[in-house]
């Protein structure tokens, strides 16, 4: 029994190992998108601007409320659905999603649900937040496979990934 043991350690610590990925100069991947903590709950309400990442929408009567991921919500009048216009742009750094029930839109601010007075489109008004309702963001790009920068919680809050070229990786996912 003693020389069954001896023999399949031998053999299982001979096992080669895999080869250490080599680390590339620069790599395109995600990097981190950092906020500190005051611009991370910060919302203002702006002049309205192109959509970078639409992903959801909600419409209630003749507006019409486009999410642009991580960036914060579009709002346009809809009365001629063939040609929406644009009327501002509600900045919510890490917004993913919205509800909307009459003059109220519930929207993610990061980890906290929001509620924001929407009846002057101009102007939305925070009336509650319910801090740290939602999980932290993973600290890697979720369903990302590549290199990707390492994020390091002493740059700020994270609000998400974008693509860019990073200097050095450290980090992979396979």
């Amino acid at each position: 029994m003693l020389i069954i043991l001896v023999l399949t350690l031998a053999f299982v610590g001979c096992e080669e190992l895999p080869e250490a990925r080599p680390i590339p100069e620069t790599a395109f991947g995600l990097l981190p998108i950092y906020l500190d903590s005051v611009e991370g709950t910060s919302i203002t309400t702006l002049p309205p601007r192109g959509i970078n990442d639409g992903r959801g929408f909600a419409v209630l009567g003749d507006t019409l409320y486009i999410v642009d991921q991580l960036r914060g919500i579009h709002i346009f009048d809809n009365r001629d659905p063939a040609e929406p216009v644009g009327v501002s742009f509600i900045s919510i750094p890490g917004c993913a999603s919205i509800a909307i029930n009459g003059n109220f839109l519930y929207v993610n601010n990061l980890t906290d649900l929001v509620t924001l007075d929407i009846s002057d489109p101009f102007n939305a008004i925070e009336v509650d937040r319910e801090p740290n309702l939602y999980p932290r963001p993973l600290e890697f790009p979720e369903g990302h496979v590549g290199y990707f920068a390492c994020y390091d919680s002493s740059l700020g809050l994270l609000a998400g990934w974008e693509s860019g070229t990073i200097e050095l990786p450290q980090c992979y996912i396979e």
